[in-house]
């Protein structure tokens, strides 16, 4: 399956709905903020709740995530707002 996929990007997201179970919807929401390389865990808000909690990720979807990042143009650190 995974050979049938164009990106590193959709190999990252297919290893993550697989590995923890999550919806596609909650997926949609995720930011780099969400994704703790250390523990292996990536926080999705809930459903029903909407209340952020913390899945484990299989090791593929940071192979393949860091694979994505990697080809990704360098962007330039910015300030803060507010």
């Amino acid at each position: 399956m995974f050979a049938a996929l164009t990106s590193n990007r959709d190999r990252a997201i297919v290893s993550l709905l697989v590995s923890s179970g999550a919806r596609a919807a909650e997926l949609l929401g995720m930011t780099g903020k969400d994704v703790d390389w250390g523990g292996q865990r990536v926080r999705l808000l809930g459903k029903g709740t909407r209340q952020p909690q913390w899945v484990a990720a299989s090791p593929a979807f940071y192979l393949w995530l860091a694979r994505y990042l990697a080809e990704q143009p360098a962007r330039p650190l910015t300030a803060p707002r507010g």
